[in-house]
């Protein structure tokens, strides 16, 4: 499964991923944490168009101890519709939080790696 996301991973209602952090880098894009924002295209009231990404399940990486974050998770825009949706990276979490994958700075990963798995 693709499911790290990165700067420019986009949402199920057009959006995209427009924060990140550069010192872990996935295929050159910096990878998106917890905390960062993205933006809502659904268009309904309520929505403010932008908003962080808010974690919805466990995960087992994280960058100075600040989540990945992955598939599935919402942006919270106030909509309660938008997603991040699976990446064009080759590279997945695993949800096992018993042995986490603490990341410093300065990483750089390709397709084809399981963190954590």
């Amino acid at each position: 499964m693709n499911d790290v996301i990165t700067l420019g991973s986009k949402t199920s209602t057009g959006g995209a991923v427009i924060s990140g952090n550069s010192n872990v880098m996935i295929n050159g894009q910096p990878i998106a944490l917890v905390g960062d924002t993205a933006t809502c295209m659904c268009g309904q009231k309520n929505c403010k168009g932008q908003g962080p990404i808010v974690a919805q399940s466990p995960r087992a990486a994280n960058v100075n101890g600040v989540n990945f974050a992955r598939v599935g998770d919402l942006v919270n825009t106030g909509c309660g519709s938008c997603f991040l949706t699976p990446s064009s990276h080759a590279v997945s979490l695993s949800t096992n939080t018993a042995k986490p994958a603490n990341m410093g700075n300065s990483i750089k990963i390709g397709n084809n790696v399981h963190i954590n798995g």
